[in-house]
């Protein structure tokens, strides 16, 4: 299985939608989707994920965060600039560092953020938005 892909992530997002009514929003969806359980279980595992040829679908985001290593070193590169930015944080604690399943947990959110903040953004729709049919269309398209 190939992971942090493009595809993986807008697959996630459309088959999940049937599971949010109106009452919720976009930011419930993506909270639900990339915020609420580790995305690769098992250390292992995603010590090997993160070893991967994962930035293949996202090289705008990587030059952005200016992140110029492959691999695992690529993924602490991007969780520090992106911490960086969003958060004021510069730099990974050594219990985050030394665990593969909160980085690529990590790793998955940003890139779930940047690909949400483009659909969002080329339908005009912000993450208060209801999850309404019409919403829902335009998150299908």
């Amino acid at each position: 299985m190939k992971y942090f892909t493009r595809g993986e992530i807008i697959n996630r997002i459309k088959t999940s939608l049937d599971d949010y009514d109106d009452s919720k929003n976009i930011g419930d969806l993506f909270d639900g989707l990339f915020n609420s359980d580790y995305y690769i279980i098992g250390s292992y595992k995603a010590a090997l994920a993160l070893d991967s040829n994962w930035q293949a679908d996202w090289y705008d985001l990587l030059t952005q965060y200016s992140v110029d290593l492959p691999g695992v070193f690529g993924a602490l590169q991007l969780v520090r600039h992106y911490n960086e930015d969003t958060i004021g944080i510069e730099d990974i604690s050594i219990d985050e560092f030394l665990n593969p399943e909160k980085i690529a947990n990590q790793v998955e959110y940003i890139l779930a953020a940047y690909q949400m903040d483009k659909i969002l953004i080329s339908n005009n729709l912000d993450y208060e938005s209801r999850l309404t049919k019409h919403v829902k269309a335009l998150l299908l398209k």
